[in-house]
């Protein structure tokens, strides 16, 4: 029996796409990625020596790099800037602006750089009224929801990663022989 191969061709030239346009996906988007969460919102009572006790609000911001090239000029907008801290310590600068506000400038942040900003602000403050927006010379950082998840050891990717891969060609097989047996 010969094979049909201009079936063949319809069924592998969809499947040969996807993987040139991954590629060319991946080799196109070379280019910074900022993503932006929420660390912990909080609120803590201060009891100071022979004083009367003190509310404290507190929350966190990061901000992640996860793209294959550096962001230049990374600018964290803020209504209102209370007291913050910047961990690890890089070089940044306060920049007032134009309407009300300022920004926290970071010149650079490279591939997989990661960087936290923890601010302290009394309760007459709240977290809406602090945080604007964090952009780049590239683009708008992206916010994203983070779950709490159990970290999977790598033995364990790689096993779910073969079985993906053996299910993922013994489908198309499947296909492929069915789809020649039909003609």
């Amino acid at each position: 029996m010969q094979p049909n191969w201009d079936l063949i061709a319809v069924i592998a030239s969809p499947i040969i796409a996807a993987f040139i346009g991954a590629a060319l996906n991946e080799f196109l988007q070379r280019r910074p990625k900022l993503i932006v969460h929420w660390g912990h919102v909080s609120a803590f009572k201060s009891h100071p020596t022979g004083g009367s006790p003190i509310d404290v609000h507190t929350h966190s911001l990061i901000i992640r790099n996860e793209g294959k090239k550096s962001a230049n000029n990374v600018r964290v907008s803020h209504q209102y800037l209370p007291d913050f801290s910047v961990y690890p310590p890089v070089q940044y600068e306060i920049k007032p602006l134009p309407n009300e506000g300022s920004e926290i400038l970071f010149p650079i942040l490279r591939p997989k750089e990661e960087i936290t900003i923890s601010y302290l602000y009394s309760p007459t403050i709240t977290v809406d009224q602090i945080f604007y927006s964090v952009n780049s010379d590239e683009g708008e950082a992206k916010s994203i929801a983070v779950w709490l998840a159990p970290v999977l050891s790598r033995t364990f990717k790689l096993i779910i990663y073969y079985f993906f891969i053996v299910g993922l060609i013994s489908t198309i097989y499947l296909i492929t022989y069915f789809a020649l047996k039909l003609l």
